[in-house]
């Protein structure tokens, strides 16, 4: 867990620039997180970040973020992400980390021992549904991921492992349990579901070298 600046900097260093402050992300390159967040990050239920579940868009052509950002707005839409990642790598936060996102179905929050817990949820682009199959996510994407991840697992606690079961902390993808999704799809691809371990293993490394910076 991050205690104090001297923490936050070592967070930076072994992430690529990432760090967390008032439940939102940042970069030292601010272009790099855009911060926009839609009406229900000020009206939705609080939760406490457990883990986290990778998207992909799969809309029937490449959508740019801020056309996401606008569905996610409309009255007939129910369901929004935390985090929208763009093919160059930019993350656009529209949620806060405390704040409940609702496309992780029964992972969205859940309550125990009286306390409400939620997974923090990270779309990323893509060139459409067809795609999915044969696209991986491309290198910015995977550093803005692995960065992000790895400030989220320091800062909150969170395994960066495969969750073992639909409540358990680590990191995850949308398709992985019945628990996270209703629909009989395979999301975030079947290209991208190969990359989680690598996403897992990079984030594992990031933080045995916090660790180790902090201890030295």
């Amino acid at each position: 867990m991050i205690t104090d600046l001297r923490d936050v900097g070592l967070a930076m260093e072994v992430s690529g620039g990432y760090w967390i402050a008032d439940n939102r992300l940042y970069h030292k390159d601010p272009f790099k997180v855009v911060y926009k967040p839609i009406l229900e990050n000020y009206t939705q239920d609080k939760i406490i970040p457990h883990g986290a579940i990778l998207h992909s868009n799969a809309s029937p052509a490449y959508v740019p973020w801020y056309s996401l950002w606008k569905y996610w707005q409309r009255a007939d839409i129910t369901g929004e992400a935390h985090f929208q990642s763009e093919l160059d790598g930019t993350l656009i936060q529209s949620i806060d980390y405390n704040v409940v996102a609702h496309c992780n179905y029964k992972a969205n929050r859940w309550t125990y021992e009286g306390k409400a817990y939620g997974f923090i949820s990270f779309e990323t682009a893509d060139y459409g549904a067809a795609s999915l199959d044969k696209t991986p996510w491309n290198q910015d994407q995977l550093e803005a991921l692995i960065g992000a991840l790895t400030v989220q697992c320091l800062w909150f606690g969170n395994d960066c492992t495969t969750p073992v079961g639909p409540f358990d902390s680590g990191i995850g993808y949308h398709s992985q349990y019945p628990e996270w999704s209703p629909w009989v799809k395979t999301c975030p691809g079947a290209q991208r579901i190969k990359q989680m371990d690598y996403i897992r293993l990079r984030v594992a490394g990031n933080i045995l070298k916090f660790h180790e910076l902090r201890a030295a």
